[in-house]
Parts: C-alpha cells; sequence; structure tokens
C-alpha cells in the first residue's frame, strides 16, 4: 500500500508547490527539491541512512538552481551572488549540524546523528538559503522532539533508540520552503513590528 500512498503524496506536494510559486522556474525547482526530499525520507525511514549521491546530487542542483535563478533576476551579477548565497548556506547547514552530533556525543556519550543529517542539511541550504535552513532546522528539531518525546511515553520505543532524522527534516524544508517566509515575517513583526 505504501507505493501509492506515497504517489498520492508526492502529488499532493506538487500541487502545493504549483499554488504556491509563481513562475514555471521555481515551480520546476521545488518539484525537484520535493522529490529529492521525499526520497530521502524514506530512504531514512526504512534504512536509517541518507545516502550520499541523493544528498550530493541534490546539493549540486540547489546550486544550480540558484545560479539559474540569479542569472534570470540580473545576469551575470546576480548568478554570482546566489551562488555564494547557495553555497555559503550548504556550508552553514553541514556546520551547524556536524558542531550538534559533536556536542551531543559528547553530552550523550553516544552518537546522536548520523553524518547524512549534516549533509541533507548541506542540500537544504543550497536549495533554501540560511535564514530559510535555520528555520527549518528548528521545526525539525520541534518535530523530532515532538515525535520522539511521544513515542517514548506511548512505549513504542525505548529512550535510546535511533529514530530517523531525515524525515522530520525533510517535512520541515518543505514547511519551510512554502511558508517560510511568512512565518519569519510573522515572527519577526512580533519585535519589530510596523508603524
Amino acid at each position: 500500500m505504501r507505493y501509492p500512498l506515497v504517489e498520492l503524496a508526492t502529488g499532493i506536494l506538487f500541487l502545493i508547490v504549483l499554488w504556491q510559486f509563481e513562475t514555471s522556474l521555481t515551480i520546476v525547482g521545488g518539484w525537484i527539491f520535493v522529490s529529492w526530499l521525499m526520497a530521502l525520507a524514506f530512504i531514512d525511514l526504512d534504512t536509517l541512512t541518507l545516502p550520499n549521491p541523493l544528498t550530493q546530487s541534490g546539493f549540486l542542483l540547489g546550486v544550480i538552481f540558484q545560479g539559474i535563478v540569479g542569472w534570470y533576476s540580473s545576469g551575470l551579477s546576480g548568478a554570482a551572488l546566489h551562488l555564494i548565497g547557495s553555497i555559503g548556506a550548504a556550508v552553514l547547514g553541514i556546520w551547524l549540524f556536524d558542531i550538534i552530533t559533536i556536542v551531543g556525543s559528547m553530552v550523550y556519550g553516544q552518537t546522536v546523528m548520523g553524518g547524512g543529517d549534516a549533509k541533507l542539511a548541506a542540500m537544504m541550504g543550497a536549495w533554501m538559503g540560511w535564514k530559510l535552513l535555520l528555520l527549518a532546522s528548528f521545526l525539525a528539531c520541534i518535530l523530532g522532539a515532538v515525535v520522539g518525546g511521544g513515542a517514548i511515553a506511548l512505549k513504542l520505543i525505548h529512550r535510546r533508540q535511533p529514530i530517523p532524522f531525515g524525515p522530520f527534516l525533510a517535512l520541515a524544508a518543505f514547511l519551510a520552503t512554502i511558508w517560510g517566509n511568512d512565518i519569519l515575517s510573522a515572527y519577526l513583526g512580533l519585535y519589530f513590528p510596523a508603524s
């Protein structure tokens, strides 16, 4: 039953992307990004791994996409700025999750996160930029804590049992891609209300 359900979910996500974005370029980019996120999320659910060929190709496609968007918006200078921003956000993603992994492993005395999560975060940064990457990372941590804590409370898993974090990152990346700018605007409006 999973195969048709995944296909249905992908179709629904594609429709949301079509509804949300305005240009054919951003729609196609959104579809590609969603496709990679779906594949990685379900592979991680099954195997607790995020394959390098998918995260690396997703990163490369994200950088290329940002370069094309920059080119169409303002030529060579726009492409260069978008490429720098994309690569910088990818570096931020991999460093952020590597730091979380190192610190968490020291605190808990065991591996707290696989290396694939940092590579997925780098891929997300390449597609989304640093602001939406940070928002997606925050949302993924909240989703993971709620679902993981609930599963422990319901005794579905035990406290030290590993759970895949990739699906939470993928869902959070999708949410941030679609509604991230609205969420950030609402959040900043709490501290800097329009006069």
